[in-house]
């Protein structure tokens, strides 16, 4: 099965993580509707740095509107998909996988991302795109 996967942080194509979509289909940008905020989390350990956090409003803590996030669509089979719901650590509870509204939406497959679900009190607000600093 292929999953329509929105990436918005480090397995875009210019970041870090970009190799764990090695041999997935890239469907091109995309945003987004506008009730989205991305974060720059400040990583559980030191080694982890910081990286983004989409969340869906309305959200714990944030009272800023909605805006749209630009990101990437990927297609992507079930064994890379495993592979990164390992390496988001679902069972943590940090993130979980879920539909997201595009506006640019190429077609009727449901689009899934990883969303955020721990306390953003204090964390950087990026506005519409992350990018490792």
């Amino acid at each position: 099965m292929i999953t329509r996967l929105f990436v918005y942080g480090t397995l875009k194509s210019d970041q870090s993580n970009h190799y764990r979509l090695t041999g997935q289909r890239y469907i091109g940008i995309a945003h987004t509707t506008t009730d989205y905020r991305l974060f720059e989390i400040e990583g559980r350990f030191e080694t982890l740095g910081t990286y983004p956090g989409l969340v869906k409003l309305p959200y714990p803590n944030v009272t800023d509107k909605g805006i749209s996030i630009q990101g990437e669509l990927w297609d992507v089979d079930d064994e890379c998909l495993d592979k990164l719901n390992a390496y988001e650590d679902l069972d943590s509870g940090e993130y979980v996988i879920e539909e997201v509204s595009l506006i640019d939406k190429p077609d009727d497959i449901p689009v899934m991302s990883y969303l955020y679900r721990w306390d953003i009190r204090g964390m950087h607000d990026c506005g519409t795109s992350w990018t490792f600093q």
